[in-house]
């Protein structure tokens, strides 16, 4: 699979970047006016709002 970006959003908001790079590594990141919006929520239990990087 190539590597590459997705950007995630919910409700019309930008919410992080989901990579995949091209030893097939994905990694979750929030944006940062997500994490400091008074919206911000968890997009789900296994990806907790956080200001760090999660990688599967």
């Amino acid at each position: 699979m190539a590597p590459g970006t997705l950007d995630v959003f919910l409700g019309g908001s930008l919410v992080g970047h989901l990579e995949q790079d091209t030893s097939e590594s994905v990694r979750f990141e929030c944006s940062k006016d997500w994490l400091e919006s008074s919206t911000a929520r968890p997009l789900s239990a296994s990806l907790p709002l956080a200001d760090e990087n999660k990688k599967q």
